[in-house]
């Protein structure tokens, strides 16, 4: 983005730079924005927070309202849930959906209320807490080791390819790492990859408003974003490459 950011600098643009997805890169912003925002909730299990940073100056407004604890302790039990929910699945003790529905509902409720009041509210005591003992070296080791391994293994399918073909894993930390299926097979990979309790999100719905050229529209249509956060080891990698052949085995 930095080569676009500068062109809209050089025509006097204010530029918000969103740099949630290279937060934890070398160069997690760039130098040229105005203003920085991140969520912190995409990298850690934590119920709130998000990083707010102006280039010059400061914020005019410094003071910050505490978020109710009512709606906080609605997302920590709504994160409890789904670790309980996906540990009997993985166990396959769960014969009704009624678990998912509960924790669902809960998160539901949780971002209604952050969208009705979500204005200079600071970072929760509990997440503030857990941020401050993580080991952030160790994080940005694993994804990157994990991120390596997929970028060199899936090289073997003819089917699929890394959205991004050149990486730099020694300065690049990636909140997940990308590739393009091709739009026939995408949805029916990602349906085979959670029947095997594989979770890989979709960056992002086409946006409706929005005239996009075919190859704009193409990468929507094809993109999958593979898992390798800090929470999986090369162990959990080589499964899931494994899942991806298993699937073409089948195609």
């Amino acid at each position: 983005m930095d080569s676009i950011i500068k062109v809209f600098k050089s025509k006097g643009t204010i530029v918000i730079e969103d740099i949630t997805h290279r937060l934890l890169s070398e160069q997690p912003y760039c130098n040229e924005s105005d203003y920085k925002v991140a969520s912190l909730r995409k990298w850690f299990a934590i119920p709130s927070g998000g990083l707010a940073v102006k280039q010059k100056g400061k914020f005019s407004r410094q003071t910050l309202k505490l978020p109710l604890s009512s709606i906080i302790n609605t997302k920590i039990n709504a994160m409890s849930k789904k670790a309980e929910y996906i540990k009997e699945y993985e166990k396959k003790t769960l014969i009704k959906e009624s678990g998912k529905e509960n924790f669902s509902e809960m998160y539901s409720r949780f971002n209604k209320s952050l969208y009705l009041d979500y204005k200079s509210i600071e970072i929760d005591g509990v997440s503030r807490s857990i941020l401050s003992t993580i080991d952030i070296y160790t994080i940005k080791k694993k994804r990157r080791e994990n991120a390596s391994y997929i970028h060199k293994a899936v090289k073997k399918f003819n089917n699929i390819k890394p959205l991004i073909s050149n990486h730099d894993f020694t300065k690049d930390c990636p909140l997940f790492f990308p590739i393009r299926a091709r739009k026939d097979i995408r949805d029916a990979l990602k349906n085979y990859l959670i029947a095997n309790r594989m979770y890989c999100p979709i960056h992002w719905p086409i946006p409706n408003e929005f005239c996009l050229s075919t190859d704009t529209s193409d990468v929507y249509q094809e993109e999958l974003s593979l898992i390798c956060d800090q929470r999986y080891d090369l162990y959990d990698m080589e499964r899931l490459v494994n899942t991806i052949g298993g699937f073409f085995g089948t195609i």
